[in-house]
């Protein structure tokens, strides 16, 4: 009889050899029942596992984009931010099993744009977790994003994790909560491949009876640098290689030195600059800067300032101008804008604004030469858009050359009747020397619900569309009692 199956009072009275003879006997069962159901679970095919590679890592990527990303970076891996990178992200992805880790530890993509960001959480505490993500990366380029807030102490301990992959930067961003200098020997020669620099610091941390910054030197010598972006840090305080640079972002900037350093940028092709926060000019004015190679122009937080940066600027080669935030004088704005693209003699093809009325009336009835503009009303009711879609069906000299009109963040009810004449009017009734409206997009996203179209209008619609213009409505509508969106098509 196997003592394996040997009652209880039986075995009870089993000598000691007896009972170890019959534990082997149970342990080598338990070894061949184990094998046995491992070697059924290994015959299991799960679907997810049966994928080629190449579709399970763009599962991972799209995880990512998901997870990580903003309607902005659609398309783009995301920064992973080491603070949520144990719920989701290539860390998570890599436990699920044998076969997803060997693809994640396989794909340095992943981990290839790292986010140090919380400034409550010490970084040494990331440190180990930083350091196997750089690893994990490879010979890919480093994408870096230290933007916590960092004192000294913490700056130096990230750079002493960061630096030895130097070699690797691609981008590289960082934010201070105080006034210190990078650790400049540490990168300073050892950053060939770095494009991008974005460097940041509390806008409390300067200005008069401030402590002088000391100047940051590690990215002077960095041969393929191109874009930079100073938010309240002088260009005085960085040591750059300005003459190679192409696009530069210069935010809460004193006037005076943001003219100084553009003499310093002769291949710029693409420049915003914040004319809210800058400082007023103190002294000996600044010598007036030719751009001559920029051919897109950004102003931000446009305020009073306006009158005060533009006089300074010429863009001959301007094509793309981007203005936002003008909420004060119009015309008087306006006016400034158009004086600085008089003065430059450039053919502006596209505009970009957030506006009031005033202002983008008076600065697009001057700009005939404007082939696409995109609006973001400021506070238009619909009676001004009413306006200024009447202005476009009955004035031929106003935007003569539109091809496409695009009208997003709109918080006023959509004027139908106005809105099919004026398309009709730019669609149909045009000359052989006016522009002709290829492409009208119009996204409502606040304010009153809609009304519902006539079935005139959207018959109009209809014809205008089937006829070839490119007509995108995006309406706020009501149903039950909950308010959606419904395209127009």
């Amino acid at each position: 009889m196997n003592p394996a199956n040997q009652p209880a009072d039986v075995i009870a009275n089993l000598s000691n050899s007896a009972l170890r003879v019959r534990l082997a006997e149970i342990d080598s069962e338990i070894e061949k029942l184990q094998a046995r159901v491992h070697h059924a679970l290994d015959a299991i095919i799960y679907p997810i596992l049966s994928l080629p590679v190449e579709i399970t890592s763009e599962i991972f990527k799209q995880h990512l984009i998901q997870f990580f990303g903003s309607p902005s970076e659609a398309d783009v891996l995301p920064f992973v931010d080491l603070a949520r990178a144990r719920d989701g992200g290539p860390l998570l992805l890599s436990h699920v099993c044998r076969a997803w880790r060997s693809i994640a530890l396989n794909m340095p993509s992943l981990w290839s744009r790292v986010r140090v960001s919380s400034s409550e959480t010490d970084p040494s505490d990331w440190q180990e977790l930083l350091q196997c993500w750089l690893a994990r990366a490879g010979n890919q380029s480093l994408d870096l994003d230290l933007t916590g807030g960092l004192d000294q102490n913490q700056t130096a301990r990230l750079f002493s994790t960061v630096a030895p992959y130097s070699f690797q930067w691609r981008s590289f961003q960082c934010y201070w909560t105080n006034p210190v200098s990078i650790p400049n020997e540490i990168i300073r020669g050892r950053i060939p491949c770095l494009y991008e620099l974005r460097l940041w610091i509390k806008r409390d941390d300067v200005g008069p009876g401030k402590p002088e910054i000391p100047i940051i030197t590690a990215f002077s010598d960095a041969p393929a640098l191109r874009k930079v972006e100073l938010s309240y840090l002088a260009p005085k305080s960085v040591s750059l290689p300005w003459a190679q640079l192409t696009h530069l972002d210069l935010y809460g900037q004193a006037i005076d030195q943001a003219i100084q350093v553009l003499h310093q940028t002769p291949n710029l092709e693409r420049l915003s600059t914040d004319l809210r926060t800058g400082r007023a000019l103190h002294g000996v004015q600044p010598t007036p800067v030719v751009l001559g190679h920029v051919h897109e122009l950004s102003l931000s937080n446009v305020f009073d300032n306006v009158t005060k940066y533009l006089p300074y600027f010429t863009v001959p080669g301007l094509k793309t101008l981007n203005v936002d935030s003008i909420f004060y004088d119009g015309h008087l704005n306006a006016a400034a804008l158009l004086s600085m693209l008089t003065r430059s003699r450039c053919s502006l093809e596209t505009v970009s604004m957030l506006c009031i009325y005033d202002f983008a009336i008076t600065a697009l009835a001057a700009m005939d030469k404007v082939r696409q503009v995109d609006l973001q009303p400021a506070d238009w009711s619909s009676s001004r858009l009413a306006q200024f879609f009447s202005r476009l069906a009955s004035d031929s000299k106003f935007l003569p050359n539109i091809r496409s009109l695009r009208i997003w963040n709109c918080g006023a009810i959509i004027p139908y009747t106005e809105l099919v004449r004026m398309l009709a009017a730019r669609f149909y009734n045009r000359r052989a020397d006016e522009g002709k409206l290829e492409s009208f997009h119009l996204i409502r996203d606040s304010g009153e619900v809609d009304p519902i179209p006539s079935a005139e209008v959207e018959d109009q619609l209809r014809g205008l569309r089937n006829a070839g213009l490119d007509i995108h409505i995006k309406r706020l509508n009501k149903r039950k009692l909950k308010i959606s969106y419904q395209d127009f098509d």
